[in-house]
């Protein structure tokens, strides 16, 4: 969710009350790794996949919408969530 954005100013001024403001409604989230990965890239040097499991991908876009696109336009917040969105966890 992290991937080539400019946030919304109001996240910036309360991180915490975007996170509170943030619906999970409907969500139940059961993250499941798949491997783990090792890429010559600096920013995703060792990495755990994460499974794009359907709650995951929803999140994913409702925090894209919520926090990054204007107008909280979900069409294009799909288009980022299927041309460029690679759930995984850091580990160095």
């Amino acid at each position: 969710m992290t991937s080539n954005i400019t946030p919304k100013s109001e996240i910036s001024a309360d991180p915490q009350a975007w996170l509170d403001g943030l619906s999970l409604d409907g969500l139940a989230l059961d993250v499941h790794f798949s491997n783990i990965v090792t890429t010559g890239a600096f920013f995703k040097k060792l990495v755990l996949r994460c499974d794009k499991q359907r709650d995951v991908l929803e999140l994913a876009l409702r925090c894209r919408a919520y926090g990054v696109v204007e107008n909280g336009d979900r069409a294009v917040a799909q288009t980022w969530l299927n041309e460029e969105y690679d759930p995984h966890c850091s580990l160095l």
